[in-house]
């Protein structure tokens, strides 16, 4: 397998939106798998997000390193 790596972030966030992002990855624990699809990319794939950040205070952002997942579930 080819294991993809992916860099997100986001900037400018409302605190909500924020917290929605963060609250995401903490509910899967670094290991739950997840179906995302990044923008240019031609098929959704399953990933994993080990690490995250996000900034103290406004302006919001969060910053993610998504792991291509191999697993057979779901």
């Amino acid at each position: 397998h080819i294991q993809r790596t992916v860099s997100l972030k986001w900037d400018g966030l409302l605190y909500d939106d924020m917290r929605s992002i963060v609250d995401f990855f903490e509910a899967r624990g670094g290991f739950e798998p997840f179906k995302y699809r990044p923008y240019g990319e031609p098929v959704t794939r399953k990933w994993t997000c080990e690490q995250w950040s996000y900034s103290a205070e406004a302006p919001w952002q969060v910053s993610a390193e998504l792991i291509q997942n191999f697993t057979l579930e779901n």
